[in-house]
């Protein structure tokens, strides 16, 4: 899994990062959610009133069992999503996940 975003915005007046661990995850139909990228709190620090270029995180974890069939649905949630200060702004995400087979 991948995690790209296009910039990041901290509209407060301290400097602000993301706070505590935080994972970033993936998951078929019904199915339980799977921790693809794992975050650990002071990430992506930006200073006050400042805004920030965005970034491509890469996920090490394999995640065989997301792998798409026909009509299969998959979500994607960032789990306590919080910044260690108000207004820190995560801008434009998109996630991208590699299927690799062979023939």
């Amino acid at each position: 899994m991948h995690v790209k975003f296009g910039g990041r915005e901290n509209t407060n007046g301290a400097v602000n990062s993301v706070s505590g661990a935080q994972n970033i995850q993936a998951k078929k139909d019904a199915g339980a959610f799977a921790t693809g990228i794992a975050l650990v709190g002071g990430e992506y620090s930006t200073k006050a009133s400042a805004e920030g270029a965005g970034d491509v995180i890469m996920g090490t974890t394999d995640l065989i069992g997301l792998a798409p069939v026909n009509g299969s649905v998959i979500s994607f949630q960032w789990t306590n999503a919080k910044a260690a200060q108000n207004n820190l702004n995560i801008n434009d995400i998109q996630v991208i996940l590699d299927l690799l087979y062979s023939v």
